[in-house]
Order: C-alpha cells, then sequence, then structure tokens
C-alpha cells in the first residue's frame, strides 16, 4: 500500500481514487481530484525562469520539479520524501541530472533557516503571552516567587556609611587606618564638676589637720563649679569646716529625787495652842522607830528628798496604813504630822481605845503636796479613856498609790 499525496495541494490521495479516475498520476506525481487539470493549464502557461546569465526561459511543465516547485514547502518536502522512496536506481540513472542552479540552491539552503528561526520565535512569543497571562491573574505587581534550587543572593540596604573593607590581621596599621576607635562621648557640666568634687573631696596632698587648706580647696572648686547642682555638696562640706569645734558636753547626772516646792503650810508647824509634846517625834531618819504596817507594806527611807516611812495598799482592805502603840490617857490629846499623799481618796487619823476606835479625815487633803495635819480627841468628843495605838491611813485610787508620812507628835493640852 502506497501513501500518495497530491503534487499539488498536498492532500493525501487513496489508491481507490487513483483506481476509479478521481486522481490522476502524471510522471511518477500524483495529483488529486481537485487539481488533475493542473498538468495540461501548467503545460500551457509555462512560467518564466531567469538564468544567472540574465537570459529568461520558459519552462516545460516536464522540468518544473527540477526548478522551482510551486507547491508548499511542507507538501513538497512530504511528497519528494515519498516519491524518491519508489523510485528505482535505473530510472534515475537514465535521466539527465538537471542543471544547477545557484538561486535555487540558495532558496533551499535559506528556507529551513527561515523557518527555523519562525519556530524559536513564534516559541519566544508563546512564552512571553503565558507569562503575561499568569501576571495578569497573579498581578503584575507581584514579585515571582523564589526558586529553593537556586537560592539568591542576599540583598544589602545601602547605607550612608561604607563598610571598611576587610584588612588581614597581619597588618594593624591598615586596620587602625579603616577602623578608627571609637570616641568617648563628651561629659555633662554635671558629670565634669561630680568628677572634680570628688577629687576635692580626698584632700589629696593635705594633712588630716590641715583645715585652712581644705577649706581654700574647696572655695577654688565653687569658684569653677559653683553654678551646678553637685555643688550643693561642697558648700555643706565648707560650712561644718568653718563652723567652730563643738565641746562636747559633760554627761548631767539624774536630776536628784526631790520634793515638791514648800508652801505656806510647809513653811512652819501649826500653833502649839497651848498642847506639849507627849511622845516624838518621830522623824524617821534611821528607822521606822516603831511604826509598824496594819497588814500592808511599810517601808524607810528617803523619798522625795524626805526622811520619811511609805506606805502602799494591802492588808485585808487594800489600805495604805500604819500604826504605833503609846498607851496614855486620851483626855486632851493631840497627834499632829506631816503627809505626802499620791492617788488616794483622803487621809485620816485612828485612835484605838478599849472598846472604840473612832476614825477621822483630815481637814484640806490634798493629793501630791507635802501638807500638815492635826487630830485631836476633841474633835472625836473624847474626854476620858485610856488610847493603845494611833493609826495613819488612806484609801488608794490605783494600785500606783502611796502615803508618805514624817514628823509625827503625840501631843497633850
Amino acid at each position: 500500500m502506497e501513501i500518495l499525496y497530491c503534487e499539488k495541494c498536498g492532500k493525501r490521495v487513496s489508491d481507490k481514487a487513483l483506481s476509479e479516475g478521481g486522481a490522476v498520476r502524471v510522471e511518477e506525481k500524483v495529483y488529486c481530484t481537485a487539481c488533475k487539470d493542473v498538468p495540461e493549464k501548467t503545460e500551457a502557461l509555462a512560467p518564466t525562469v531567469t538564468t544567472p546569465s540574465g537570459a529568461q526561459l520558459r519552462t516545460p511543465p516536464s522540468e518544473l520539479h527540477r526548478t522551482v516547485d510551486a507547491k508548499p514547502p511542507h507538501a513538497a518536502r512530504m511528497s519528494g520524501t515519498f516519491r524518491a522512496s519508489k523510485r528505482s536506481t535505473a530510472e534515475n540513472k537514465t535521466k539527465p541530472a538537471p542543471a544547477k542552479n545557484p538561486a535555487l540552491l540558495a532558496a533551499f539552503v535559506a528556507v529551513p533557516i527561515v523557518v527555523v528561526l519562525l519556530f524559536v520565535i513564534l516559541g519566544r512569543g508563546d512564552k512571553t503571552l503565558e507569562t503575561r497571562a499568569a501576571k495578569t491573574k497573579t498581578g503584575s505587581d507581584q514579585a515571582p516567587k523564589p526558586d529553593p534550587a537556586r537560592p539568591e543572593p542576599a540583598k544589602t540596604e545601602a547605607t550612608a556609611t561604607t563598610t571598611p573593607r576587610p584588612v588581614p590581621a597581619h597588618n594593624p596599621a591598615a586596620q587602625a587606618a579603616l577602623n578608627p576607635p571609637s570616641q568617648p562621648a563628651e561629659k555633662s557640666p554635671e558629670e565634669r564638676a561630680g568628677d572634680a568634687l570628688e577629687a576635692v573631696l580626698r584632700f589629696e596632698g593635705l594633712a588630716a589637720g590641715d583645715k585652712d587648706g581644705k577649706i581654700k580647696a574647696l572655695e577654688a572648686y565653687l569658684e569653677k563649679h559653683g553654678d551646678t547642682i553637685v555643688a550643693a555638696r561642697a558648700r555643706r562640706a565648707l560650712s561644718e569646716l568653718k563652723e567652730p569645734p563643738k565641746v562636747a558636753e559633760a554627761p548631767k547626772p539624774p536630776p536628784a529625787e526631790a520634793g515638791p516646792a514648800p508652801d505656806a503650810n510647809d513653811a512652819g508647824e501649826p500653833s502649839s495652842e497651848g498642847y506639849q509634846v507627849a511622845a516624838g517625834p518621830y522623824r524617821f531618819e534611821n528607822d521606822a522607830e516603831g511604826w509598824q504596817g496594819d497588814g500592808t507594806p511599810l517601808s524607810q527611807g528617803n523619798f522625795l528628798g524626805r526622811a520619811c516611812i511609805k506606805m502602799t495598799p494591802g492588808g485585808q482592805h487594800n489600805v495604805c496604813r500604819g500604826w504605833r502603840g503609846n498607851r496614855m490617857d486620851v483626855g486632851g490629846l493631840r497627834v499632829k504630822f506631816r503627809y505626802y499623799a499620791h492617788n488616794l481618796h483622803n487621809v485620816e487619823v485612828l485612835f484605838a481605845l478599849d472598846g472604840n476606835r473612832p476614825r477621822k479625815g483630815v481637814t484640806g487633803f490634798t493629793n501630791d503636796k507635802w501638807m500638815w495635819a492635826t487630830i485631836s480627841a476633841q474633835e472625836f468628843n473624847l474626854s476620858e479613856g485610856t488610847i493603845a495605838h494611833v493609826e495613819i491611813g488612806g484609801g488608794p485610787k490605783g494600785e500606783d498609790a502611796f502615803l508618805l508620812v514624817d514628823d509625827v507628835t503625840w501631843e497633850k493640852k
């Protein structure tokens, strides 16, 4: 089975078309039904061919295939290929070789080159159109994605300062020239004044006792840095140096326990009014002189600057009370004494008689003050009987209450 193509239009011609007369074969050339009239017309209208010498010749149709092929390039190539496969070697040897024409050779060489160039140009155009279409879909402003297999070189931002070129380590002079050491930032006036003050306060070169030298150093500092905040420290140090030395005062002894200031009642004893001393006076300078506490604490000593006895709350009734016995006739009896009461309700005197114990509070009672007091039998309406002892005491207001008693005297009239 032969695969044939029309010599004119390049369409495939089947064996059936040739056998039925739809297609024709002319000198090994096949023409389809539409082009089978071409050989006769071509013979009548033979084309003119220009020779290299410039002469124009009319070429018969039988020689067309040896000169300029009127078919399209792809049809000529395809039909020529199959035509060459069918021709016998003997036929080719019997036909004379066509005359070589330089223009035809140039045409045969140029046509394939032009075709290849067209394919290359069209292929690039298609890729350009595809790239533009892809940009239109994804956005023309977007940068293409980097290829991981081909990393791009790192980009560095341009700066005003040019990065110095690396210098070999064996050339320190060049390294120092390209990379000069950074200069320290300039200190503020306050920082400079602070550094200067620290140096001045060390007083280097001055003896520890050179007060005048230290004053001059501080004054010189204030002349230069007196308008700074740090200068306040220098002024304070200068003021301390100029002040006279303080003399340490000897510690004062604690004040002695002293009684209250004397008053009119303490200036002298009450008038005798005809009474004479019967017992006493008991001044308690060395001991309690026979006085006892009635179940309450009683002590003798120097209290509030006076030798006396001290009574504090206690006993069955929690009162301040002391007593002393001097048996004598109660007629014309008077008891005189001095007292100092603290936080007491009152101060009273009790006469202890056989079967009778009258008591009476002193007149003009006062707390926290030395006072004189007298109690007489006449005030109890007693004119006869024997007294066993006398009690002096008072009712406390609080736990810190106490009663001091001094200069106790029994008097008779």
